[in-house]
């Protein structure tokens, strides 16, 4: 009677190590397929893309019936973000400039400032709000909102423009090239003030 239990729970142990394995596989891959890191870049994606798709089927990523099950176990045992879970969040870097118009007509352009190491964990979360969200009311309300606050020491502003993008990870050869940051335009909001 002991020995079908041990073979059971044996096998259900080399199972889940096994999914394990799998997502850190997994995990490794995408940075590599998706350009997430600055030494991965230069590799050859073409030989690492037909191992990911198979990954993505073992791991219930693709359109078949036993997703869901998988899905549940991955995400119930906590194991579905690999070892990615220990690492350090590091979000994607946005920046956000506005650009006032006075009265006079004469331009200031501002980046939000940033004065603790907390504030600075904020302003970068709330930087990934406004990038990832697809609402655009919400967007706008979040840009719109840092643009009050920053306007707060200016006066006879007339108008405002708020350029949001996408800090680019460069390439080794492009980062070793220029020390130039690139970046990629992605929201811009005009808005007419109104002054009291």
């Amino acid at each position: 009677m002991k020995t079908p239990v041990k073979i059971i729970l044996g096998a259900g142990m080399l199972i889940h190590y096994l999914l394990l394995s799998f997502i850190n596989i997994d995990t490794t891959l995408d940075c590599i397929v998706n350009n997430k890191g600055i030494l991965l870049v230069e590799m050859d994606q073409s030989t690492y893309r037909p191992i990911k798709k198979k990954l993505d089927l073992i791991l219930g990523k693709t359109d078949y019936q036993f997703n869901d099950y998988l899905n549940y176990y991955l995400a119930y045992t906590g194991t579905e973000t690999g070892y990615g879970f220990f690492a350090p969040n590091v979000p994607t870097s946005y920046k956000l400039v506005f650009e006032y118009t006075l009265r006079n007509k004469q331009k200031i352009i501002m980046i939000p400032q940033i004065k603790s190491h907390e504030l600075g964990l904020r302003l970068c979360n709330y930087y990934e709000t406004i990038g990832k969200t697809d609402m655009e009311i919400l967007r706008n309300s979040l840009i719109r909102f840092m643009m009050q606050e920053q306007m707060k020491g200016l006066e006879d502003v007339v108008s405002a423009k708020a350029i949001f993008g996408l800090v680019i990870t460069p390439s080794l050869s492009h980062y070793t090239q220029s020390k130039n940051n690139v970046y990629q335009f992605m929201y811009a909001y005009e808005y007419h003030i109104q002054n009291k």
